[in-house]
């Protein structure tokens, strides 16, 4: 029995060790595992870090890329703006020197050609009227002449049919210039002066639709260029938005 103690005493001591050599052998291939999954998470952040500082350089440039069309746009815009006032000078100009031109030309065929017209129709009415007095005279006179003298008959009546055809024609004519003074001043004339108004009055509105149309296209292009400015400064806004972001993933990545 005090033999066996010993014995008892030494196999103790002898699981006690192998079992502490155990936990040992336990920690020691622990740690290793530790040491290598804080690795693999370090690397994965790090690729995390990466890919956000990565898209927040193509956000950057796509953006700056987009101001500087957008700055071209605004550029265009401004020359679109300079090119209408310029257009809309030469358009209203036109306009207003078409008026002009039609209200002297008014004031032209009222104040000058309608007298020169009509005394010119009235010129020709006296000198028909002379004419058929003056032939008519003139036959008189013949009739006159040949019955005081002894002529032959054929020959007295080949004159005097001659002075009647004369007086035909010039009474023919003094009809005819009658009718024309009177045609140029209740028919002609009116007609003449009311087309004369009507292509003022046309000169007059297309002047004022070239003054509406120019202020509207000025307006268009005015709002063209304030939508262009805006998104200038949008993008603008954008970018510092967008360099805040990559500095702070640029500062994560180093953190």
């Amino acid at each position: 029995m005090t033999a066996r103690l010993p014995m008892l005493a030494l196999l103790a001591l002898a699981l006690i060790f192998t079992g502490c050599e155990t936990t040992e052998t336990e920690s020691a291939s622990f740690a290793p595992e530790q040491e290598s999954a804080k690795s693999d998470n370090g690397d994965k952040n790090d690729a995390k870090s990466r890919m956000k500082i990565a898209k927040a350089k193509r956000k950057l440039a796509n953006l700056e890329r987009s101001l500087a069309e957008a700055k071209e746009k605004l550029t265009k815009a401004g020359l679109d703006i300079e090119h209408q006032r310029v257009a809309n000078d030469q358009n209203t100009s036109k306009a207003r020197r078409d008026v002009e031109l039609a209200r002297a030309s008014v004031e032209k065929f009222r104040n000058h050609e309608i007298k020169v017209r009509v005394d010119q129709a009235r010129l020709n009415l006296t000198r028909a009227t002379d004419s058929l007095k003056e032939a008519e005279e003139e036959l008189q006179q013949l009739e006159m002449m040949y019955s005081e003298e002894d002529l032959a008959d054929k020959t007295a009546e080949i004159v005097i049919r001659r002075g009647q055809r004369r007086i035909e024609r010039a009474r023919k004519s003094l009809e005819i210039r009658q009718n024309e003074l009177n045609i140029l001043e209740n028919e002609t004339i009116p007609l003449e002066t009311s087309q004369h108004e009507n292509k003022l009055q046309q000169k007059e509105f297309a002047a004022d639709a070239a003054m509406r149309k120019a202020t509207s296209d000025m307006v268009q292009k005015q709002i063209a260029f304030m939508s262009a400015e805006h998104k200038v400064a949008k993008i603008m806004d954008d970018i510092a938005t967008a360099r805040e972001d990559l500095e702070q993933a640029m500062a994560d990545a180093d953190g």
